[in-house]
């Protein structure tokens, strides 16, 4: 088995965060080095949207996205951090909203169905301020799907030798 890592290329922030490519620069998987953060988060929503995914380039036989992230400073805002299979039409959950802080890195993730259009991948963290803003940070290291895909198999030759007579 091997696996392929597909990353987001593109972003839509509407709130300022820092260096929003860190998010998604490094080509591996889980990357635990460079984020793009905000600091502190004025609550909007949505606060930034990851997207443009490339297509897979195999056929998978598990897949899975991803997302590595820090959050501390709320209070009782939340935040929640949902994903969009259709192009962001319909928004599911990897992190319901919540006012739970994050202080090391936490990576959460879904199953998504073998056969995804990843071209159709979102994924959003999203702010909601309950009574005045906690004014929280938030850290984003890293977003990605890991496609398990079963390879070629190599062709091994055997040398052969004949003698003629």
């Amino acid at each position: 088995m091997a696996i392929e890592i597909r990353k987001p290329t593109a972003f839509t922030d509407l709130v300022g965060y820092t260096n929003p490519g860190q998010a998604i620069d490094v080509a591996t998987g889980d990357d635990r080095t460079t984020a793009a953060t905000r600091t502190p988060v004025v609550t909007a929503s949505p606060s930034i949207t990851f997207h443009t995914f490339l297509g897979a380039g195999f056929t998978y036989t598990a897949l899975k996205l991803v997302v590595n992230y820090t959050v501390t400073g709320l209070v009782d805002d939340t935040l929640a951090i949902e994903y969009s299979i259709d192009g962001g039409s319909n928004w599911l959950q990897l992190r319901a909203p919540s006012a739970t802080n994050a202080a090391t890195i936490i990576p959460i993730s879904a199953s998504l169905n073998i056969a995804q259009d990843l071209t159709q991948l979102q994924v959003d963290l999203d702010f909601a301020k309950t009574s005045k803003p906690d004014y929280p940070a938030i850290s984003i290291f890293d977003i990605w799907t890991e496609g398990t895909y079963t390879p070629a198999a190599v062709q091994q030759f055997m040398p052969v030798s004949f003698a003629y007579g």
